[in-house]
């Protein structure tokens, strides 16, 4: 209320009241610019927040709810609202409500978490968006751990690895937006993966599997077996755990192909084994456990020809899930291009070396 009531008055060294003050008129009163930093800023912001405090004591106390008791003396009702030392104005303005706390971020970022948002790229876009984070290295430590086992291709990695590797992913996301915001917000530095490294995590990432729900499933699944699944599932089985093979498996549509490859990869995975699995299309591939989509599995290019040349290296992380699969079951195999396999062929000789 000063700046509309009041004028400073710099040669006497006080305020005076306007002469032409009228309720409800506007006034432009020069305000000078204090950092957030400065105890100052928040004395000011009290200031034209709590009207009619006659003193700073009084006006620390209104922020902080204190009143002085009827028997209290001036100088004891003083010592306990406390000095600038032992209370910041920023702690008396935190308290009042002027200060935006981290809690209404925590309260979204757990929402993330418990709903199918990507946690971690709604985590990115606060980082970006909202310059009102008060402390965003806090709010990052604080939800490191849920946020590192929501990801996917974290989760299954060791505490330390898997944090780390989250953290660089979340750096990812926030470079792609602005690259800027990252120093600018004091989030962590960030330690550049390592090749070894890289292939260690999508090596885990690809191969981790639960045994014990493996087990579960192989039991149930291999029970439903018809007598023409039993044969194909016995002979496969027996060719894991010899030389190997190439099996080609036939049927029409709902004859029960994909249950089969289901029971072989659920059994080679309660025996420890890795099975890949993958199909022509998308939707295919979502049917198998783990499946990708056959380009995926040989990082092949959408465009291919007869002699398109291996983009699998051999100290890769995809090179050594190849070279360490006890099965790979290719499913639509009918309607897969052949200059595809061709493709596929090269990168499983150059993985091997056969």
């Amino acid at each position: 209320d000063m700046p509309q009531r009041y004028v400073w008055q710099k040669q006497e060294q006080r305020w005076k009241g306007r002469e032409r003050f009228t309720k409800g008129d506007g006034v432009v009163a020069r305000m000078y610019g204090v950092e957030m930093t400065n105890d100052r800023y928040w004395l000011r912001a009290l200031l034209l927040h709590i009207p009619g405090a006659l003193s700073f004591t009084a006006l620390k106390a209104k922020a902080l709810g204190l009143q002085q008791d009827a028997n209290e003396t001036k100088e004891a009702f003083c010592a306990r609202v406390g000095d600038d030392a032992t209370v910041s104005w920023r702690a008396a303005a935190e308290k009042y409500g002027l200060v935006e706390q981290d809690d209404e971020y925590d309260r979204a970022v757990e929402e993330a978490l418990h709903s199918d948002t990507n946690a971690l790229r709604f985590f990115a876009y606060m980082l970006v968006h909202l310059d009102s984070i008060p402390n965003p290295q806090r709010l990052w430590e604080t939800h490191a751990d849920a946020l590192s086992r929501d990801d996917r291709s974290t989760r299954e990695l060791p505490e330390g690895q898997r944090i780390l590797a989250t953290l660089r992913r979340l750096k990812l996301y926030v470079d792609a937006i602005d690259e800027s915001v990252w120093d600018a917000r004091g989030m962590p530095r960030v330690v550049q993966e390592t090749h070894e490294e890289r292939r260690a995590r999508i090596f885990k990432r690809r191969t981790h599997v639960d045994r014990e729900t493996a087990e579960e499933l192989r039991r149930e699944l291999v029970e439903m077996l018809n007598p023409e699944q039993r044969v194909a599932f016995d002979d496969v089985v027996r060719a894991i755990g010899g030389g190997g093979a190439l099996f080609y498996v036939d049927g029409p549509g709902g004859s029960g192909k994909t249950f089969l490859y289901n029971a072989l990869t659920y059994h080679c995975q309660a025996e420890g084994k890795i099975a890949l699995a993958c199909a022509y299309t998308g939707v295919a591939a979502t049917l198998l456990p783990g499946g990708v989509t056959c380009h995926k599995l040989v990082n092949a290019p959408f465009t291919l020809f007869s002699d398109s040349a291996s983009r699998v290296g051999a100290e890769t992380a995809e090179a050594a899930i190849l070279l360490a699969a006890d099965l790979i079951i290719w499913d639509e195999a009918s309607m897969t291009p052949k200059d595809l396999f061709g493709y596929a062929d090269r990168v499983l000789r150059d993985v091997t070396g056969r």
